[in-house]
């Protein structure tokens, strides 16, 4: 993570844990532009699920279709250390591989047989599954993921996806991700203060932060990158609305854009 703890999130994560009493649903996905937050809320409830053992998970897996990360305090892009899938079918079959299946039954399964194959694996080993950055996929790739695993009901596992833009689920599966809330985001504030040694921000100037940054923790780390470089508060939301920015606001919204 890039901030030194978990800040807020408090109703999303209240439906994503009245989620798990839902029998007749095991499909979520977080829904945001890039930048919210969205793969943190993700591994937030994946870790609760895991430590408290909720939902009669045996298992909590991570998949992430993520190539690149972009690391905001160091305004560059960092390569992620492997990609778990690139299409539907390779998702299917890394899921299976970590389900217990042999490298010969995941080979010898068709495309069209994935997802009874799969259904059998989930039966089994009733699974968390966490499959972050959907959106890296082509747009009926997302909908083949996601509707595959809408089948799985009543296996027991339950998935959860992120995605920037919510073009394949329904609203009733789906959970808009917006910016921090005030108070959040005067934590957040007050947690990278004590990382990165800054002085205290009055008020006035938390709440033009979160203005300028519309609350998105990535797009904060940028505009604190440029104070903690010696630029005022004034003159580095100034600079990074301007060209100094371009690079973090490219990270969150170029996938956007080209979709």
């Amino acid at each position: 993570r890039s901030c030194q703890k978990f800040i807020g999130r408090h109703e999303v994560l209240e439906k994503l844990f009245n989620w798990l009493s839902d029998d007749f649903s095991c499909v979520r996905v977080l829904a945001g532009e890039g930048g919210l937050g969205k793969t943190s809320v993700a591994f937030e409830f994946a870790y609760d699920v895991a430590r408290e053992h909720l939902g009669n998970a045996e298992a909590v897996l991570w998949f992430t279709a993520k190539k690149y990360q972009f690391r905001a305090l160091e305004n560059q892009f960092e390569q992620v250390a492997m990609a778990s899938f690139s299409n539907s079918s390779e998702l299917f079959r890394v899921i299976a591989s970590e389900l217990g299946a042999t490298p010969e039954e995941i080979e010898e399964t068709p495309d069209e047989k994935l997802p009874k194959f799969l259904k059998g694996l989930t039966n089994t080993i009733p699974s968390f599954i966490v499959i972050d950055d959907l959106d890296s996929l082509e747009i009926n790739e997302q909908k083949r993921s996601i509707e595959v695993c809408q089948q799985l009901a009543g296996s027991g596992s339950r998935f959860l996806f992120t995605t920037r833009k919510n073009a394949t689920a329904s609203s009733s599966t789906a959970i808009e991700i917006q910016g921090l809330t005030a108070e959040d985001y005067a934590e957040l504030i007050e947690s990278w203060e004590k990382r990165l040694g800054l002085t205290n921000f009055p008020e006035k100037q938390v709440e033009r932060l979160r203005d300028a940054s519309q609350g998105s923790p990535l797009y904060t780390e940028s505009l604190l990158r440029l104070i903690k470089s010696g630029i005022s508060t004034a003159d580095a939301i100034a600079k990074w609305k301007g060209n100094l920015g371009i690079e973090v606001r490219n990270a969150a919204l170029k996938r956007e854009v080209v979709q």
